[in-house]
């Protein structure tokens, strides 16, 4: 399947190769080919909200939710670019929807905390994040949401064990810390959060 396989290249661009503008490239190609694959949307909505083309990946998202208003990763990426937008009432929405989809996955759990803590509610935030920690013990998840849950509620040592267990799994979504612009503050700055980053050689 060439449509597919480009969607999943430019999802291999963003993430790994920190290549945003071919990653774009390659979803525009995907989304030619069959344009009534709702993941294509999703796709190059991350590629430009790496870009922190926010307005563009919402389009992408709702796209994709008009395509197929059961895939939880829409309204994830939709939620997300909320939050950076700082429209938290919105954000928290469409995660509750993304949670409801998805059997409340660890992505939309992590940014919700996210969401609750910039918004004030670090109580709900801190509850969320227990929630995750919980899920953890049970079943292995993708780190993503769960390293931006713990750095939502300031707890960066919980943010490394879930980056340092993400790595022991071959967590395919490790690289994209080593460049994402779009995450906490209190993470992307802190030495024990770098340092992870240089003893992997993600960065120099």
């Amino acid at each position: 399947d060439y449509a597919a396989g480009h969607t999943w290249y430019s999802f291999y661009l963003s993430v790994v190769e920190n290549d945003h503008a071919k990653a774009e490239a390659e979803g525009i190609k995907a989304i030619m080919l069959e344009p009534h694959y709702a993941i294509s949307y999703h796709i190059i909505g991350l590629a430009y909200l790496a870009q922190r083309k926010f307005d563009k990946a919402i389009e992408q998202a709702v796209k994709a939710i008009d395509l197929d208003a059961t895939l939880f990763l829409p309204y994830f990426l939709y939620g997300w670019c909320c939050i950076e937008k700082g429209e938290y009432d919105k954000a928290k929405e469409l995660l509750t929807t993304s949670l409801n989809f998805s059997a409340r996955h660890s992505w939309p759990l992590g940014f919700m905390a996210l969401a609750q803590a910039q918004s004030g509610n670090m109580e709900e935030a801190r509850s969320l994040v227990n929630e995750i920690i919980e899920k953890d013990k049970a079943q292995y998840f993708s780190c993503f949401g769960s390293v931006i849950g713990a750095a939502a509620i300031n707890d960066i040592d919980l943010a490394i064990q879930f980056l340092e267990k993400g790595y022991e799994n071959k967590d395919i979504l490790i690289p994209i810390f080593a460049h994402l612009n779009v995450m906490p503050e209190s993470l992307k700055n802190d030495e024990r959060f770098l340092g992870f980053l240089r003893k992997y050689k993600f960065i120099e």
